[in-house]
Formats: C-alpha cells, structure tokens, sequence
C-alpha cells in the first residue's frame, strides 16, 4: 500500500507554522554563536528500529531555511530501519540546519512513531487473522492541522486509512443514533439522503443491532 501523496504546499504550510511557532523573531543562540556563513552537516540516526514517515516533511523544515540544502542520504517512506541506521543527511547553512533541526526531529519522530505502532497492529492482526483478510483502519481522531500528515504515516506502517474528514464518506455513531431514534431510522435517513456513490457505514455494539442495520 503506497502512502498517499501530499501536495507540496500543503506541506509547506504546515512546516512554515510549525518553524513560526518555534523561532519566533530569530533563533538567539544560534545567531549568537554560529557565523553567519558557516556551512554544516547533519546526520540524523535511528535509536531504535523504525517504520519511515516523515522524511519529506523533514526536508521542507531544512529546505525553507536553507533552499540550498543538499540531501546525501535519506531513507525511503514507509521503509523499515534498524536501530543506529542513518535516516536522513543533509548538507547547507549551519544557522539554517540548527534552527530548523528540532522542527524537523519533531516531525520525523512523531510520524515515524505512528507509522512504526501501526506496523505493529498490522502485524498482530494479521497473525491472529490467520490467513483471513483483515485490515487495520485509522479514525479521524488525529492532532488538529495534521491530518493528513498522519493519515499518510498510517498508511506508510501498512494502515488504512478511513475517511478524511465529514464530508467523504457517511460513519453512523452512537450520538447519531441516538438522534435519530435507534439504528434502523439512522441508516434509512442516511441511505435516503446518500448518493448511490457514497458509502454508508454504522457503528453497532452488539449482533442484534447489526442485524437491525443490514
């Protein structure tokens, strides 16, 4: 499963609040220590073994500091590392590379993080599915702005991903539900008000409400 593409300027814009957030009016000790045309290179290395996401986010961390940065190594989305192996190398402006360094570690350990743990489910899933199909599905309970960041590091650890948000796909919840007076009125409103194309799924609790829905 290849990890769903991001457009650059959403990426951009995300990193750019993220680098905003975190520097402010100027990174005062590296402007204070580092000379204003010192080049530097950086070798970013696992500590322990890994899923891969995030390197592109990364880079633009690099890059919107430094748009001459130069990448000599870095490891492939969705790839699997062991423990002391290099994930990204990059070669520039040292003030740029040390301010931007903790935006950019940031973003690698957090969808790295999610991208390993969900490799991790998968893999648990699979072995008590025995030889059953099964897929593992991410939600919409992710950090605010980052979505799509996340969905994409589901996805790169072996995931699904579910719906983006409300307006793509029809999920029936309790509160619903509820709402609407039990599961058999929710569905029919919802298939009712549904184009052929959208798919309507429900959330059941036990078999007889899944016999109620279908």
């Amino acid at each position: 499963m290849s990890p769903p593409a991001i457009p650059p300027h959403l990426i951009a814009r995300v990193v750019r609040e993220a680098l905003d957030e975190d520097i402010g009016p100027g990174d005062v000790t590296t402007d204070a220590i580092v000379p204003e045309g010192a080049k530097a290179h950086a070798v970013i290395t696992t500590r322990t073994p890994i899923v891969v996401s995030g390197v592109a986010v990364a880079l633009a961390a690099f890059s919107s500091l430094d748009p001459g940065v130069a990448v000599s190594t870095c490891a492939p989305e969705g790839g699997s590392l062991p423990a002391g192996a290099t994930l990204l190398e990059v070669g520039g402006k040292a003030r740029a590379l040390l301010t931007a360094e903790r935006t950019a570690m940031n973003f690698l350990a957090h969808l790295s993080g999610v991208a390993t743990f969900t490799r991790r489910c998968v893999d648990a899933a699979e072995r008590a599915a025995a030889g059953r199909r099964i897929e593992v599905s991410d939600t919409r309970k992710t950090t605010p702005n980052l979505r799509l960041l996340e969905k994409m590091a589901v996805s790169s650890g072996g995931g699904a991903n579910h719906r983006q948000g409300l307006w793509d796909a029809c999920l029936i919840k309790d509160n619903h539900i509820a709402m609407a007076g039990g599961i058999e009125a929710a569905v029919t409103l919802a298939r009712r008000a549904s184009g052929a194309e959208t798919k309507v799924a429900t959330e059941v609790r036990d078999l007889e409400e899944l016999e109620l829905a279908i």
